[in-house]
């Protein structure tokens, strides 16, 4: 005999709530949401380091003589 495929509701910590009704299908809607949140918080920090990492490419050292040793004293990024 075949083994059934494995479903949402198996692997889903929410599925055995019950308050009374079926709960088990609003855990189930609540593990969706969860995974949801959790891509769309994914994409948009993948974002937000990609255009900050972005924003300063552009590194400027800036030396002075010290002791007639050029000595590197500042790094301005742009």
């Amino acid at each position: 005999m075949a083994e059934d495929p494995i479903s949402v509701s198996s692997i889903n910590p929410f599925s055995d709530m019950s308050l009374g009704g079926s709960l088990g299908s609003f855990g189930n809607v609540l593990l969706v949401i969860a995974i949801v949140v959790v891509i769309f918080a994914l994409g948009g920090g993948l974002v937000y380091w990609k255009t900050v990492k972005k924003k300063y490419w552009i590194k400027i050292h800036v030396f002075r003589l010290i002791g007639n040793i050029p000595t590197r004293v500042a790094v301005y990024s742009a």
